[in-house]
């Protein structure tokens, strides 16, 4: 059970890049009354940005995305040997100035494109170095201790290897925020494996599963600065 205020701001969405942060804050009225509040985006010191305060009317059951640019010029850049991590917040309050909600995320600045058929991090190319990896101990099975996981990924970056694939489903938040920790590049999949044409097309277009499964990795991992790929499919016929 999740108990909140009747207006939320439920989720954060970033993207940073070039000394700037675009974030998106997706506000939901869950209450029965016309909400009128004040939105704060407050990027975190170091960061250099300033906060950004807006006003906003959500009828009863509305949802709105409220956007914003803040430059971010004191940032630094997140990349495998220096992976600087930043939070921006997000919150809520009366039109009188009392705080009602908020949420938080972390972030990284980087960029990641394929140009000239190289894969560029930052401007720069980039070779991945990496391995399958399956969430999985024989001790714990695939509900690892906190312990596990440190050890497990700790072995990954000892064979200094700077990618992961998980291989075939999503994994613990906690994977993620390690890889974002500790500069590790992550492919992440889902689970769609050995179908066919027809299973495929049911899949996507009828039934919704691969939809919703891919919409959920997205959704999840977005801001992450250490997830550079999304896999779609594995072993299919395609």
């Amino acid at each position: 059970m999740e108990v909140t205020s009747p207006v939320t701001v439920s989720k954060i969405l970033t993207k940073a890049a070039g000394q700037q942060l675009d974030v998106s804050a997706v506000l939901y009225n869950h209450g029965g009354r016309v909400a009128k509040k004040r939105v704060i985006f407050d990027p975190e010191r170091r960061t250099g940005g300033k906060k950004i305060e807006r006003t906003v009317t959500l009828n009863p059951g509305e949802t709105k995305v409220l956007s914003e640019t803040i430059s971010i010029p004191n940032a630094k850049q997140w990349d495998l040997s220096s992976p600087h991590l930043y939070d921006v917040t997000v919150k809520l309050q009366s039109v009188k100035g009392k705080t009602e909600d908020g949420l938080k995320t972390s972030f990284g600045m980087r960029t990641i494109e394929v140009k000239g058929g190289k894969l560029l991090l930052n401007d720069r190319p980039i070779f991945l170095k990496g391995l399958n990896w399956h969430e999985e101990t024989a001790k714990s099975g695939r509900s690892l201790t906190k312990n596990e996981y440190k050890k497990e990924l700790g072995m990954i970056l000892d064979t200094d290897a700077n990618f992961i694939r998980n291989s075939v489903y999503n994994r613990h938040p906690y994977v993620y925020k390690f890889a974002d920790e500790n500069g590790l590049l992550v492919m992440d999949d889902i689970d769609n494996m050995w179908l066919n044409t027809e299973q495929q097309e049911y899949q996507t277009n009828t039934y919704g599963l691969s939809d919703a499964i891919a919409a959920s990795m997205a959704w999840n991992q977005v801001n992450r600065p250490s997830v550079i790929l999304w896999g779609l499919q594995n072993e299919s016929e395609t």
